[in-house]
Order: C-alpha cells, then structure tokens, then sequence
C-alpha cells in the first residue's frame, strides 16, 4: 500500500517504522516524567503512613520500573533503526515490548476502576505492535 504525502511516497512499511521510533521515543521519555515528577508525588502522599523501609523498599522498585521504561523505549529506538536498514528481526523487540504494555496497561486500567493514566500504555502498545505488523507486512515477512 502506498500513498502520496507532501510530495512523497509513504509505504506502510515506512509508516510501520515512524509508529516503532515515535512510540519508542514518547515511552523513552516517559520514563523520565515516571521518575523525576511521579515518584516524589507518590513518595510525599505515602511519608508518615507507610514505614520508611517499606517507603524506601517502593522507591527502589518504583525507580526500577523508570528505568525499564527507559530501557524499553531505547530498545525500541534500536529496532527504529534496525527497520530503517531493513534488518528482518527488527520487529520482534517493538512487537513484544508493546504487547507487554498493552497486557499491562489493560490490567491495570481495569484494576484501577478504571484510571485514563493506564489507557495511555495500552495505547502506545498498540502503536507499538501496529507498527511492526505494518512493517513486516509490506516486507512480506
């Protein structure tokens, strides 16, 4: 499927690998708003009501939750990448990582009952493993 835009052609292929670098770099990002602005909201709302080692126990694991979140958009960059140079594998690690994100964001949009927060992974999951399927479609893969 091809279709013209601004003077040029854009393939689903192409599409498939602007969905991966976007949805990789707004995940990337994310991580950053997860620790540095989500973590002291969360941290001043729990002081004086959970025991500090539990507090601390939380911020560690809260803090490595910010960090897979940065290795995962970085991975999906790498894939980005890896599909520019039209490497065949590249769709594996987008496709998987946006499952992960879609499974957890639904699970935790229903648990919260339900919070538009969590919406927003299962969204950029679905970006995610849309643009690896448009990817490995138009390459016949």
């Amino acid at each position: 499927m091809t279709t013209r835009r601004g003077g040029r052609d854009m393939t689903a292929r192409r599409v498939g690998e602007y969905l991966v670098g976007v949805t990789s770099g707004l995940i990337f990002l994310s991580s950053f708003a997860h620790g540095l602005l989500g973590w002291p909201e969360l941290e001043a709302a729990l002081q004086g009501r959970v025991d500090p080692d539990v507090l601390g126990a939380l911020g560690i694991g809260w803090h490595f939750g910010s960090v897979s979140m940065a290795t995962f958009g970085l991975l999906g960059l790498v894939s980005f990448f890896q599909m520019r140079r039209g490497s065949a594998g590249a769709r594996w690690t987008p496709a998987l990582i946006g499952a992960a994100y879609a499974l957890f964001g639904v699970g935790a949009f229903l648990y919260s009952g339900p919070s538009p927060h969590f919406a927003f992974f299962v969204v950029l999951g679905l970006l995610l493993v849309a643009g690896a399927l448009m990817w490995s479609r138009e390459a016949g893969e």
